[in-house]
């Protein structure tokens, strides 16, 4: 059954020619000719689920935004403040950490494994804000607390106490929309103790982070950058890399922190983020399209964690010149110009920016496949548009399920 538009308003007329450009509000619920076809999909498999089809375009600037993920961090001590940064030293530490994982991100480095691999290699469009939460503006998203019967880290023997997420339930702060990164100091008692040794240790519970003991071991901000990094990818569905995780490009490892002089670490050494290993310099494509795709999941409690740029409209205009295909469910702050030639087909999921719209030019194309486009800020956004000029017009394809939602137009009901 054909869908049905409605002939909205005629906005342009070129005096040059003897036809007139008309632009003409699209609806899928009115009658509208031949500029739309509908068809029902055949063997319909949804690619709302595929990591890859969430990868970043690197290709056409100004499709994918830089996704920038709110953290803040806490120093727990006890009353004696020997244990961990105060807030002066916290400041600094913290702020350069943060900076430095987030240069790493941007590095992001060729997989080592498998070897020979020809795995492609993509900036992942994610870096870490430490952001103050509501009514703590001074603090500057580092907080620090002195407990009289703090809980320390260990995340070995019968007084284990990584897994515990007490310190989180008590002390957190912005936890709806915001990392917190408690910094706990290994146990004071057991360090003095030849058997207890110090290394770089973290815990995401939920969407919390617990560090171990960064003060005590004495190393600079830097060294800790991928360790970040590696919690914050647990936070966001990413598992370790070294077994099955649900990427084809994470080769399963012997988990070698470092190369040796006998197999298997003499050659399959790891340089995976999420694996354990001594760089954790890279994240590959099926990886970064797995944190792309829970931040566009709109059900997903990651999705809030990050800073919602897709809803500030960006007066910019994306023009689509070519063929583009959006198989995995994404948000765009601009308005969409399809010109002619150009074929943008748009599954899953489209989150739309106020006040923005979608125009297609006469000998331009939309494809809509299984999609609902929308506007996932609590405001509405301005429609399609198709445009005819004579007997050229932009061209409408809708396949299966379409919804067109938070619509705003003097001529047609809102829609919520």
């Amino acid at each position: 059954m054909a869908k049905k538009t409605l002939i909205f308003l005629i906005l342009v007329t070129l005096s040059s020619c003897s036809d007139s450009l008309q632009r003409l509000f699209y609806d899928s619920s009115m009658q509208y000719p031949s500029s739309v076809k509908t068809i029902k999909p055949i063997g319909f498999k949804s690619p709302c689920r595929d990591p890859l089809n969430y990868i970043p375009d690197t290709i056409h600037k100004g499709i994918t935004l830089m996704k920038r993920v709110r953290i803040n961090w806490h120093s727990i001590d006890d009353n004696s403040g020997k244990n961990n940064f105060n807030q002066q030293e916290g400041t600094v530490f913290y702020y350069n950490l943060t900076d430095n994982a987030n240069y790493r991100l941007g590095l992001n480095k060729k997989m080592n494994l498998p070897l020979g691999n020809k795995t492609p290699v993509y900036d992942p469009f994610v870096r870490w804000q430490i952001t103050p939460s509501v009514g703590y503006e001074s603090n500057k998203g580092i907080y620090t607390h002195h407990q009289s019967d703090p809980l320390f880290f260990l995340n070995k023997g019968p007084k284990r106490s990584d897994f515990d997420s007490k310190v989180i339930d008590e002390l957190g702060i912005g936890k709806d929309t915001i990392i917190n990164v408690f910094v706990v100091p290994f146990p004071p008692d057991s360090m003095s103790k030849m058997k207890f040794k110090m290394n770089e240790s973290g815990i995401a519970l939920g969407n919390h982070i617990k560090l171990g003991g960064l003060k005590q071991m004495g190393k600079p901000d830097w060294f800790y950058g991928t360790l970040l990094s590696h919690e914050i990818g647990h936070v966001f569905g990413l598992s370790h890399a070294w077994h099955s995780d649900g990427c084809d490009d994470t080769p399963n490892n012997p988990n070698c922190w470092n190369y040796t002089e006998t197999p298997p670490c003499d050659k399959f050494v790891s340089n995976n983020l999420m694996d354990y290993n001594s760089e954790q310099m890279a994240l590959t494509p099926c990886q970064i399209g797995m944190i792309h795709m829970r931040i566009a999941d709109t059900l997903a409690s990651e999705r809030k964690l990050v800073i919602a740029d897709w809803c500030v409209k960006d007066t910019s205009i994306l023009h689509i010149t070519d063929t583009i295909q959006w198989l995995g469910g994404r948000d765009i702050n601009k308005s969409i110009l399809i010109h002619k030639g150009g074929l943008l087909k748009i599954c899953c999921r489209l989150g739309m920016a106020q006040n923005t719209s979608i125009t297609i030019q006469p000998g331009g194309k939309l494809v809509m496949e299984e999609l609902t486009i929308h506007n996932d800020c609590g405001h509405y956004w301005d429609g399609i548009y198709i445009e005819k000029l004579g007997k050229s017009m932009g061209f409408i394809e809708e396949i299966g399920s379409v919804k067109i939602l938070d619509v705003k137009n003097e001529n047609i009901k809102l829609k919520r």
